[in-house]
């Protein structure tokens, strides 16, 4: 459950940039990046929160690290953050080529 949070912000970045190279939706490509790192980074949170939540239904009474909560919310940030970059310029050149492949074909 925790890994399907972290990658669920890439899964909707493809989703809505998808969207946006079909022209179903008019939200530019860079604000659908931003609101995938924001998503990420909240999907991490939660994620983060759900390991520590079983850790203390385990042994309740205890103490208990908080590093798990920290690598999760630092590493699916930084992935959420790598995979939006990526999937951000991807997206870009394709609907940049399409802009002038259309230019292109259209006459002047």
């Amino acid at each position: 459950m925790e890994l399907f949070l972290i990658a669920l912000a890439p899964v909707l970045q493809i989703i809505l940039s998808i969207l946006r190279l079909t022209g179903t939706i008019k939200i530019p490509i860079g604000a659908i990046a931003v609101l995938a790192i924001i998503a990420g980074g909240f999907f991490s949170m939660k994620a983060g929160s759900l390991v520590m939540d079983s850790i203390v239904a385990e042994s309740p009474g205890h103490g208990h690290c908080g590093m798990p909560f920290a690598a999760f919310f630092i590493g699916g940030t930084l992935v959420d953050f790598v995979a939006a970059v990526i999937i951000g310029a991807i997206c870009g050149i394709v609907y940049y080529r399409k802009i002038k492949n259309r230019e292109a074909i259209s006459p002047a």
